[in-house]
């Protein structure tokens, strides 16, 4: 099971798996508005209703997929940066297992590659939150990333076939959603920000 491996300590500090829900975010938002400390990492082998950004859909293969929301607890003044630290932590792990291609950031969460037949995507990051009665606030960053194989179809008028991929259809080793996830997270350190969540 991946949570096995994810190593505690740092900013996670509890961990869940389920094997199917319509969304990661929905499961850290529930948590966060009864009182969840920082620290809570989800993780699903399958959404079926999975988003992004703006209202967009994010679809999935189970299994296939790494898809993961985890609970911060900053100042709300500092929400855009830890969503820019993040994304740029996730593009450098993946640029990393896939070294003899650009892989980069398209403005502004999601992590794209530069194939022979054009710039196709690898990942999306988003982030969601509201400030609680007495100020407090929460945060749920969440993130899909195309590993074994990426989804088809059309989703909001794009076709998948032709703009998304997966990293293992470049990677010069295979990777798995345990190898990526551990390498996000032994390569991500939250900012401490002044009010970061304290009460683990």
């Amino acid at each position: 099971m991946l949570t096995q491996q994810l190593p505690r300590g740092g900013f996670v500090r509890r961990l869940v798996h389920v094997p199917d829900t319509p969304s990661t975010q929905d499961i850290v938002r529930a948590a966060a508005v009864n009182g969840e400390p920082a620290g809570l990492v989800v993780i699903a082998d399958h959404q079926h209703a999975g988003r992004g950004q703006f209202g967009r859909s994010w679809r999935d293969i189970p299994g296939q997929t790494l898809l993961c929301s985890f609970l911060l607890r900053p100042d709300p003044a500092d929400t855009p940066a830890i969503l820019m630290h993040f994304a740029h932590t996730l593009c450098r792990v993946i640029g990393d297992a896939i070294p003899d291609y650009s892989v980069h950031l398209k403005h502004p969460n999601d992590v794209v590659i530069d194939t022979p037949t054009g710039t196709k995507k690898l990942a999306g990051v988003i982030a969601e939150g509201a400030i609680q009665p007495g100020g407090q606030q929460w945060m749920s960053v969440g993130f899909g990333v195309n590993i074994g194989a990426a989804p088809q179809g059309i989703v909001d008028g794009v076709d998948l076939s032709t703009a998304s991929t997966a990293i293992n259809d470049w990677a010069c080793v295979p990777q798995t959603r345990t190898a990526l996830l551990l390498a996000v997270f032994e390569a991500y350190q939250p900012i401490q920000y002044r009010s970061q969540d304290t009460t683990r």
